[in-house]
């Protein structure tokens, strides 16, 4: 970086250093989303399979339902939603230390 220049400077002016913050930023940011997306993938993809593979769901009945609507009613929601509120956390952290870093020079 050439002295005297700000990370907001070079930001604005396109330079190669300010580039780089910017493929950073997005390179974290993408990343972050193809962990959330395999997750809920990982998740989502486990109950059939949960199913198939464990014979009391199809046949067993709890609080007057049967096992397998209790199982994949309400917890995989309440798991979309952690996977979604972990995202977003981690979203603005990312956002704030970037703001952090043009704001810092």
């Amino acid at each position: 970086m050439a002295v005297g220049r700000s990370t907001r400077d070079e930001l604005a002016a396109a330079s190669p250093h300010g580039i780089v913050y910017l493929r950073r930023l997005v390179r974290l940011q993408l990343t972050l989303a193809v962990v959330a997306l395999v997750v809920f993938a990982g998740v989502l993809g486990a109950l059939p399979l949960a199913l198939r593979t464990v014979p009391r769901l199809d046949s067993g009945q709890e609080l007057g339902l049967p096992l397998w609507l209790v199982f994949l009613g309400p917890p995989p929601f309440v798991v979309f939603v952690a996977i979604g509120v972990l995202y977003r956390r981690r979203a603005d952290a990312l956002d704030a230390e970037f703001r952090d870093l043009v704001r810092a020079d």
